[in-house]
């Protein structure tokens, strides 16, 4: 017979084995399953969340990093040497234009003068013949200087296209090379941003045909404007030199854009 002792003991075991009715219920102020919560934080049969790698897209940041080499090394400088000769070009342009404007006043001056020269001898009834200085039919004096100084400037403008030429040359030269190395039949791999290497040479080929065709006119200026005296043709062959009609705005265009791509702007 069980004595009042063990009867209290297994009382006591039984209420503390009685479940909370609150949390049964769904009571929101019962205490939470930390034995639950524990075990989902220590599952290692949950799958692990693998991070995704986004390509970054062709324009966002440069197909060559750090110190540019080969090809790219070339092109690089190749773009700003066009621009430099650009510049260099538009400073002998207008220095030029300078130097026309002082032949066409000379001679125009030149003519004046004899004209009257000519009336003053009509009116006094001298045939011209005698001895004496003036400009009659003679040169007038420091217009070979001019000259000389005009044919300078024409001259480093013939170093200038020659030294465009060369430019895109070292493009075509490239493009062949990367065609060479490159596995797929048409390279299309961007040197820097987007640009294959054939987009180079195609702005620098038009760049180059520009000039070639403003030098022809250039030429022609320098040869024949000493020999005008009609002040038309003089006043349009200053106008010509400096407005450039082959070099189109289109130039300024396709020179930043290669600045641009490159990485120089």
């Amino acid at each position: 017979m069980e004595n009042k002792n063990q009867r209290k003991g297994r009382s006591s075991k039984k209420k503390s084995g009685k479940q909370n009715p609150a949390r049964d219920k769904g009571d929101p102020t019962a205490e939470p399953c930390t034995e639950r919560a524990t075990e989902l934080e220590g599952d290692d049969d949950l799958p692990s969340r693998t991070p995704v790698h986004i390509p970054p897209s062709p324009g966002s940041s440069t197909h060559v990093t750090g110190p540019l080499q080969g090809s790219a090394r070339v092109v690089k400088d190749h773009c700003a040497d066009w621009h430099n000769y650009m510049q260099k070009w538009d400073t002998l342009n207008d220095k030029g234009f300078v130097v026309a404007n002082k032949i066409s006043n000379l001679i125009l001056q030149s003519r004046e003068t004899e004209e009257a020269e000519k009336a003053t001898m009509k009116t006094t009834g001298l045939d011209g013949s005698s001895e004496g200085g003036g400009t009659m039919g003679g040169m007038p004096d420091g217009l070979e200087q001019l000259c000389n100084e005009f044919t300078e400037i024409h001259n480093g403008m013939v170093k200038l296209v020659a030294k465009m030429s060369n430019i895109t040359e070292h493009f075509k030269g490239i493009c062949n090379l990367e065609m060479q190395t490159s596995s797929s039949t048409e390279n299309n791999t961007p040197l820097f941003k987007t640009w294959p290497v054939e987009y180079f040479y195609e702005n620098s080929m038009e760049l180059e045909d520009m000039y070639c065709k403003e030098l022809k006119v250039k030429r022609t200026v320098v040869q024949d404007i000493a020999h005008q005296t009609n002040r038309d043709v003089l006043m349009t062959y200053m106008s010509t030199w400096q407005h450039q009609p082959y070099i189109e705005d289109k130039a300024t265009t396709l020179l930043e854009s290669m600045l641009h791509e490159s990485g120089h702007r």
